[in-house]
């Protein structure tokens, strides 16, 4: 009997599913893709046994796919401005209002049995008790043990726990990593999930639903329909970053298409002045054109034939328009040879325009906070040796601070006690100085040294 018994059997099966054939004591592991950003996500529930079907290498046909496909019925927990249509992703061009949304599962359908989740995180791991998964557990009924791993090594971690006899019970896998053993692991160890969800029987599931059929082949392996997609738009987290203050002041508008750029770009530069309007655009220009992702990311199925990102035309197409700005000499010369840091380069002005997608202003916000707090105490320290150093030199009426203070009143004209009250003073504005910065913090949605 597994330990996943308890599940309900009406959850959604991303939840908990029994293995098909002649072995229903034995659950199987179970794939959750989600394709966020360009990139698919992986989600697997793991179990006390196996369903190898024997059937490892191989691709499916795409006559043999549409077997194992479910229906589709759009989503009625939101109306969209722009609804869905052949398969796309619904549109929002104005704000939801979250009164009007729908409840796709009002049941509560977890029975509270226990589930451990690997997943990759960039960044810090919150706490197993913070609000976000303890509201989580309260509304779906489960019991939910995160264990988050560095994205950056999440490949080597993940290769290490597949080959394991020790498997969290569910785990998330990016796309990038669905390829050699992984996708060879998933088609030996994962279940065949069709017999669930394929046609209507997918209806009982309104999620599932949901999934525009055509992107269920993404959970297609060695014959088997063995994940769960949830595609999206591709949302590249590179973008191109402009200085706004040098706009205004300059009366620049922001270009909306290429040949627009093109225009200001040479209108902006100035070799003399050295400022160039923009560094290596090429990633905004993938994303401009559409350039799919790499990697087992770039294959599409095009009129019947596979076909890799750069044998289409919109890769050339970014290329032609990225050598144009370098030949017309918009772009920095550090770009060009590759060297220095961008981002200084965009700071000092000498570009106006480039790409980032790791390190900006809000993503730093809760740093930035934290050191204010840290920082903020110290205000009315600065410094004692330099000042008492020079104290002869420059004579008392201009060095004096409060440290100098409190010790030529204590140690040199022996007023201890005043020393000390003075000494006690400053401490205690220092701690409500950092009290209000701390609460300042809050205002901004950061947490500062502590919580409220």
């Amino acid at each position: 009997m597994s330990r996943h018994e308890g599940l309900n059997n009406d959850a959604e099966l991303v939840a908990g599913s029994r293995s098909p054939g002649p072995q229903p004591e034995k659950l199987s592991r179970l794939r959750h893709c989600r394709r966020r950003g360009g990139r698919r996500w992986c989600l697997f529930l793991t179990a006390c046994g196996s369903s190898d079907s024997g059937k490892r290498e191989g691709a499916t046909s795409d006559k043999a796919a549409k077997k194992l496909l479910p229906a589709f019925v759009a989503s009625s927990v939101a109306e969209p401005d722009i609804p869905a249509k052949n398969g796309s992703a619904a549109g929002f061009t104005s704000k939801v209002d979250l009164d009007a949304l729908a409840t796709s599962v009002p049941d509560k359908l977890g029975t509270g049995a226990p589930l451990k989740i690997m997943s990759p995180l960039w960044g810090a791991a919150p706490k197993g008790n913070c609000a976000y998964y303890t509201q989580l557990d309260k509304i779906a009924g489960t019991n939910i043990t995160w264990q988050n791993q560095d994205g950056n090594t999440y490949g080597e971690k993940l290769g290490a726990v597949l080959a394991s006899s020790s498997i969290p019970d569910m785990m998330v896998v990016p796309g990038w990593e669905l390829e050699g053993k992984i996708a060879n692991a998933i088609t030996r160890k994962f279940m065949d999930l069709s017999p669930y969800l394929v046609g209507d029987k997918v209806k009982k599931y309104p999620n599932l639903a949901a999934i525009p059929t055509d992107a269920w082949k993404m959970g297609i392996f060695g014959g088997a329909l063995r994940g769960i997609p949830t595609p999206s738009p591709a949302a590249s987290f590179i973008c191109p970053f402009y200085r706004k203050d040098i706009f205004e002041d300059r009366g620049y508008e922001v270009p909306t298409s290429t040949d627009e750029f093109m225009a200001w770009a040479k209108d902006a530069t100035s070799a003399k002045a050295k400022v160039y309007a923009c560094g290596d655009l090429s990633w905004t220009a993938a994303n401009i054109f559409g350039v799919g992702g790499s990697g087992s990311l770039g294959w599409n199925m095009e009129d019947g034939k596979l076909k890799y990102r750069i044998e289409r035309p919109n890769y050339l197409e970014a290329l032609e328009w990225s050598r144009k700005l370098f030949a017309a000499g918009v772009v920095h010369p550090d770009d060009k040879a590759r060297s220095g840091d961008p981002s200084v380069r965009f700071a000092a002005g000498e570009v106006l325009m480039y790409n980032n997608g790791h390190v900006t202003l809000p993503a730093m916000r809760p740093v930035i906070a934290l050191l204010l707090v840290l920082r903020v105490g110290d205000a009315l320290s600065v410094g004692f040796e330099q000042f008492l150093l020079q104290r002869d030199a420059v004579g008392a009426g201009v060095s004096e601070v409060l440290d100098t203070y409190v010790w030529n009143v204590g140690i040199h004209n022996g007023d201890f006690s005043y020393a000390a009250a003075v000494g006690l003073v400053k401490g205690v504005i220092g701690i409500c100085l950092v009290l209000g910065a701390n609460k300042f913090s809050h205002l901004l949605g950061e947490q500062g040294v502590y919580k409220k």
